[in-house]
């Protein structure tokens, strides 16, 4: 991945050998979660075809993510914009009744998470003189926020926390930590990744989804 004269970025480090695998990792995943749903009668998303596409498409974008915050610590946009666009598209195609007012929710809730993660990069930078978090991340929320609303960010920032000091301590305590960029920054988004997709595909079993 490298970046253009005008500052954006490209996939480079995103071969098409690469893509192909991230793809099918993912659809061999989701089908063994999708028959797991089916077997234990699960309910809403993986019960309905629609949602259960959308389930693909939010684990596709999480899975190239990850890789590339493992790999290259950063999150390119291109992917983060694809992933919130497409939230936006699944919210305002499933919700018949709610459409537009459902869109609406979501960027707004997208926007408060994004400013959120802006506030908290700038008061660790001001108070402890270096960014406690990348804004990659916080495009990466909002992202999130797009797909699932307002409601399903504080278990998502929880899980995510959890699965952050977990991968924390994997990398420290393996060769893996010796990739750390200089100031022991610990990549978030595979955290926030996961507990995404963790969150939305069982997300029947939290009464405040919609």
């Amino acid at each position: 991945m490298t970046k253009t004269h005008d500052n954006s970025i490209e996939l480079t480090g995103l071969s098409v050998r690469t893509s192909g695998f991230l793809l099918c990792v993912s659809v061999v995943f989701f089908a063994l979660i999708y028959a797991a749903g089916l077997h234990f009668d699960a309910g809403y998303p993986l019960s309905e075809p629609f949602w259960s596409v959308g389930s693909l498409v939010l684990g596709v974008a999480c899975l190239a993510l990850i890789w590339f915050d493992l790999r290259e610590f950063r999150l390119p946009n291109l992917i983060t914009i694809a992933m919130a666009v497409s939230g936006l598209l699944f919210t305002f195609v499933g919700r018949e009744q709610t459409g537009l007012a459902s869109v609406a929710v979501h960027v707004i809730s997208a926007l408060v998470a994004y400013l959120g993660i802006l506030g908290l990069a700038f008061a660790s930078e001001k108070w402890l003189g270096r960014q406690g978090i990348g804004l990659g991340d916080g495009k990466l929320l909002a992202a999130i926020a797009c797909w699932m609303g307002p409601l399903a960010l504080p278990p998502v920032l929880l899980m995510a926390s959890g699965a952050g000091i977990l991968l924390s301590v994997l990398l420290q305590s393996t060769t893996l930590g010796r990739k750390l960029p200089p100031g022991g920054y610990i990549p978030f988004g595979p955290a926030l990744c996961f507990a995404a997709w963790i969150v939305w595909n069982l997300s029947d079993l939290w009464p405040f989804m919609p």
